[in-house]
């Protein structure tokens, strides 16, 4: 559960609620009614194809052998095809000319969903 402790629309304490059989924390005040349903992050990732390779990601903070795809999350009123595509601009400076829907992948640990593409670029 998430660490917000007051409702964002009246100031009141949030508590847990059984609501559609899970536990959701609402709003203690009677005559708010709102509800943190804490619904998962969309984030695009991108399997990025340039010149016959498949460019990968790297932390200089992550292990040695460890490796990424390009992600990002969208921007409001974002489609995830257009996001994919700035994502890899800002990300490595190439152009998305095809984009392919992979597939959509939960992530609960970040509490994200994937959206994962095909991306052929040039640049």
């Amino acid at each position: 559960m998430s660490k917000i402790n007051y409702c964002p629309v009246c100031r009141s304490s949030l508590k847990e609620k059984d609501i559609g059989g899970k536990i959701r924390l609402s709003c203690s005040a009677d005559s708010c009614g709102y509800v943190y349903w804490d619904s998962p992050t969309p984030v695009v990732a991108g399997i990025v194809e340039y010149n016959g390779t498949v460019i990968l990601a790297r932390n200089k903070s992550w292990h040695q052998k460890m490796f990424g795809l390009i992600t990002g999350f969208l921007e409001k009123d974002e489609s995830p095809e257009i996001g994919i595509i700035r994502e890899v601009k800002e990300e490595l400076g190439l152009d998305g000319k095809t984009v392919n829907l992979v597939g959509l992948y939960p992530f609960p640990m970040m509490n994200q969903l994937i959206i994962a593409y095909h991306v052929s670029a040039e640049g």
